[in-house]
């Protein structure tokens, strides 16, 4: 019988994401896209986090459809107290070889 694990965004805790250093950097590689992660929790946790400075960096392939392809926009709305310091956003027309891109990354006001 083959037993998976699965984890969720929701089961995210202030403790998995708390450290030691003032600067944080949170990588979401090709998760935020994915119709499971919902994201609410961890921007909550982020949002409330005042005693460190957070860089988040989300990266996934570039989506033009509205479903998938705004979902990384909407992640980054859902952070209170944080400001879009970059984005790049490439289709597979727009690049030579055929894959797409999209990266945004957040820093707190605060940083």
């Amino acid at each position: 019988m083959n037993h998976r694990v699965k984890t969720y965004d929701k089961q995210i805790t202030k403790e998995h994401i708390n450290t030691t250093t003032n600067t944080i950097i949170h990588i979401f590689s090709n998760v935020i896209d994915l119709e499971e992660f919902e994201g609410d929790r961890i921007a909550d946790i982020l949002s409330q986090d005042k005693s460190n400075n957070n860089i988040i960096v989300c990266v996934s392939p570039y989506y033009q459809e509205t479903a998938r392809g705004k979902r990384m926009e909407e992640f980054g709305k859902k952070l209170q107290g944080y400001s879009l310091r970059y984005k790049f956003e490439k289709h597979t027309d727009e690049l030579e070889k055929p894959y797409s891109c999209q990266i945004h990354i957040y820093a707190s006001m605060y940083y």
